[in-house]
């Protein structure tokens, strides 16, 4: 695979790396050890991509997400609400009843 292909988003390539590294650029007051782990993680999902391996994948993805959320470089998942009774039970608070 090309690394234009790479850059381009699909799998097999650093595009995950290469992703953090424009983050860091502009995140000089993380200590060395998260930028370190960060890296480690970047590189394992880059890996895990590239091997195709689909659940390995999205278990990493899942904690590389947490820990750029926890370094403040992303932002935390929306909960996603599926029903008009879960969304007014989400925002009435806990007075809320739900209808029989």
């Amino acid at each position: 695979m090309s690394a234009d292909s790479a850059r381009r988003g699909r799998p097999g390539g650093k595009r995950h790396e290469t992703a953090l590294d424009q983050d860091l650029r502009t995140r000089a007051d993380l200590p060395r050890s998260v930028r370190s782990a960060l890296r480690f993680l970047a590189r394992q999902l880059d890996e895990a991509e590239t091997a195709g391996d689909l659940e390995e994948g999205a278990k990493i993805a899942h904690e590389y997400h947490a820990q750029l959320t926890a370094a403040g470089i992303a932002t935390a998942p929306v909960v996603h609400i599926d029903t008009l009774d879960d969304f007014l039970r989400a925002t009435a608070g806990p007075r809320h009843t739900p209808n029989p």
